[in-house]
């Protein structure tokens, strides 16, 4: 078949073809590349309808480095899925511009039959699905006339629909017998981490942008009793390092290996990691097994040996009672002080206020000689910070306002709108400031129970950033600012988070009851918790950190986990149901932990 078999009604099929398996895109491509290709799709038309000849070689060639160049360089790149799927539909574009033989028409067919699948990458959906179902239909009716040039419009359609039907058995059956393959079907390798989210740095926004995704991260099956969903820390990289900007995870000071004290009944589980191109392994605080090989970081982070290419799944062990690193090497207590000189004045200020306003009267000690200790000066320091984000107006917003250079003094004192990440960032801010070691943790929070499958699934969408503090006695303690400003977001996850959410939260001193605060309802009544419950510290505490507040402060270490039965059975203590009952009256949060 040559030049004089490319008919009018063939070319205005593969007009359609291209046009019909390219128009979904144009929500995603650039204006001007959904111009040309229209330009380009109906210059063929007129050719064809007008007999004119094909423009020159030369001609296609000058437009053909134009597109790829002006691609290039709006992309900044010419490899990814994006940029990949404005080249083919542009290119495919282009090639009806030199429709002369029967091998340029197969191509467009097959090049046609490939774009449809590009469709999958932005939307799954029935109505998609339909409408690529209607452009297949078109396709294969205009191949039917590529092989028959003879055949009327209804004719070939019905061949086509009965094709079709007849390669359902076929698809059926290599569907239940075609490997699945680990990866993108087309593209390049990093597409298929593109979304894996956390990354070992943080800056202003850039945990936000991940609350939108629905990208499965890993999902976790326990052995008995899982944990509080406010419970549920899943640990990735820890962020020492600030530049005034940017969190950085750094070299590590030390090779000391970690250690934990006085911890309680372990919690065992399964995680199943997808792919996301990176070394960190993800386990609740604080992990002290793993089943595949993999190192554990001086701060507790997880590190595979080789990045994380393929689906992992894994058995983990996590203690949530515990003390972390009671002997911390003096060079990484350091590093938990670091600040960045010539940032923040405003906040170094205040953070200089707070330390010199810290020191509470002395309280009666077990000897009778009273005393203050270092460790409660540190305790009053990290209330009054949580203090000033519950009673200044702060928000929780998954779309925060920009920052400038001074971006922790902007926050706090101008936008006063933030996500996790400007809440943690500043909090650390402000402790290293006040002269308490302090240190970013991200990772994921919470989780989705699935009921049909018994197991629980982390979306990037619950990517999360919290802090820790070192104190004397207690070593490395987890403290979640977000809690202070939304507990939705601990409790229900971040797309139950509003953003004028305020709770409870008190960080009381040992041998003392909680002091009762303002508490928010969730319609806004202000009410007050019974001083009487301050005298039950055991109780109060173990609600307050199965609220997963600030998980801080007083006694010596957390009790924040289900306790051993007789039979070896874990169940939750009775204080979560008095947790329970709390949660139903106030919005959330933040209690003390007994000693």
């Amino acid at each position: 078949m040559g030049e004089h078999s490319m008919n009018k009604h063939l070319i205005y099929g593969l007009i359609a073809s291209i046009l019909l398996v390219s128009a979904p895109h144009a929500e995603h491509l650039p204006i001007w590349v959904s111009a040309i290709c229209v330009a380009l799709l109906g210059w063929r038309g007129y050719l064809a309808y007008s007999g004119n000849a094909l423009p020159s070689r030369w001609l296609l060639l000058l437009i053909t480095i134009a597109g790829v160049a002006a691609i290039g360089i709006g992309f900044r790149s010419l490899f990814g899925r994006e940029v990949g799927v404005t080249l083919l539909i542009l290119l495919a574009s282009l090639k009806l511009l030199e429709l002369k033989a029967v091998r340029d028409a197969t191509v467009l067919i097959y090049l046609s039959c490939f774009i449809i699948i590009t469709n999958f990458f932005y939307s799954q959906s029935i109505p998609t699905a339909l409408f690529m179902l209607f452009s297949l239909i078109v396709i294969v009716a205009t191949w039917v006339n590529l092989q028959t040039g003879s055949l009327s419009l209804k004719p070939r359609l019905r061949i086509a629909g009965l094709l079709l039907l007849q390669a359902i058995p076929l698809s059926l059956i290599l569907f239940v017998l075609f490997p699945r393959i680990q990866g993108p079907l087309w593209g390049m390798p990093q597409d298929a981490y593109a979304k894996s989210g956390l990354s070992d740095t943080m800056s202003p926004g850039s945990m936000s942008k991940l609350s939108l995704s629905d990208e499965v991260a890993f999902r976790a099956t326990f052995s008995g009793t899982p944990p509080m969903r406010e419970q549920m820390y899943w640990r990735g990289p820890v962020l020492w390092d600030f530049d005034g900007t940017t969190w950085k995870r750094g070299q590590n000071a030390t090779l000391q290996k970690p250690t934990l004290a006085d911890v309680g009944t372990p919690v065992d589980y399964t995680v199943t990691l997808e792919p996301h191109n990176k070394l960190w392994l993800f386990a609740l605080d604080m992990p002290t097994n793993i089943s595949v090989s993999a190192d554990m970081a001086p701060d507790f982070q997880l590190l595979s040996r080789t990045p994380v290419n393929a689906r992992l799944r894994y058995n983990a062990r996590s203690q949530l009672t515990y003390r972390a690193n009671l002997n911390e090497p003096p060079q990484q207590m350091k590093r938990a002080l670091d600040l960045p000189r010539g940032y923040n004045p405003k906040a170094l200020a205040l953070a200089k206020t707070w330390r010199a306003q810290s020191v509470p009267p002395p309280q009666p000690s077990p000897d009778g000689r009273g005393g203050i200790t270092r460790q409660s000066v540190e305790e009053n320091i990290a209330n009054t910070a949580l203090r000033y984000f519950n009673q200044n107006g702060f928000a929780y917003t998954l779309e925060p306002p920009l920052l400038g250079v001074h971006s922790v003094d902007d926050f706090l004192f101008t936008t006063k709108q933030g996500f996790c990440e400007h809440y943690a960032s500043s909090f650390v801010f402000l402790m290293r400031a006040a002269g308490v070691p302090a240190r970013v943790v991200t990772g994921y929070q919470g989780g989705e129970y699935n009921d049909l499958g018994g197991y629980y699934i982390l979306r990037q969408a619950d990517a999360h950033a919290w802090t820790e503090v070192w104190l004397t006695d207690r070593g490395w303690v987890r403290v979640d600012p977000t809690a202070a400003i939304s507990p939705a977001r601990i409790q229900s996850g971040s797309q139950s988070a509003t953003m004028d959410a305020r709770h409870t939260f008190q960080l009381g001193c040992p041998g003392e009851p909680m002091e009762p605060m303002g508490v928010g309802l969730q319609l806004g009544t202000p009410v007050r918790l019974p001083h009487a419950l301050g005298h039950g510290r055991h109780h109060v505490a173990e609600a307050g950190n199965e609220h997963a507040g600030g998980y801080l402060l007083a006694g010596r270490h957390l009790h924040p986990h289900p306790v051993a039965t007789s039979g070896g059975e874990t169940e939750r203590p009775r204080t979560s149901r008095m947790a329970q009952g709390m949660q139903k009256t106030i919005k959330g949060g933040i209690a003390a932990r007994p000693a």
